[in-house]
């Protein structure tokens, strides 16, 4: 984990280790849930929110690539911006999760507000360079 330029929230990777069946697999899963069920809603210890997601495009990183963002309109009245980077090389799948949270947005805020990943671009790259070098060695 670690800290964005302009966020309070802290941007986390992960590394998930599957046969590549299994890792091909669990994207083409994560592709159609993303794709069947564009909204829901949660409850847990900090309040109740409603989630929208969005597929959006994402450049060629690995062998596969898949990039969404959600919005949460949580019950107090604030916003949570999550964007997933999912990159597959091989048998594994590499995540780049950040997020941005705020409070009360008026709606025309709210339709301009589309965190992007930016610097974390890099990150993400260098991110599949080692997992491709590890692989390799």
């Amino acid at each position: 984990m670690y800290r964005g330029k302009s966020t309070l929230a802290p941007r986390s990777t992960n590394l998930l280790s599957y046969s590549e069946e299994a890792a091909r697999t669990r994207m083409t899963l994560l592709r159609e849930a993303l794709g069947t069920c564009d909204r829901f809603s949660f409850s847990n210890a900090f309040g109740k929110a409603a989630v929208t997601s969005e597929v959006l495009d994402a450049p060629y990183l690995g062998d596969d690539t898949l990039r969404y963002r959600t919005l949460s309109r949580l019950d107090e009245g604030g916003f949570a911006w999550k964007l997933v980077t999912a990159v597959r090389v091989g048998g594994v799948i590499a995540t780049m999760d950040v997020q941005e949270v705020t409070g009360p947005l008026s709606p025309e805020k709210l339709a301009t507000f589309r965190p992007e990943p930016g610097p974390d671009e890099e990150v993400i790259a260098r991110l599949v360079e080692n997992v491709t070098d590890a692989q390799g060695a």
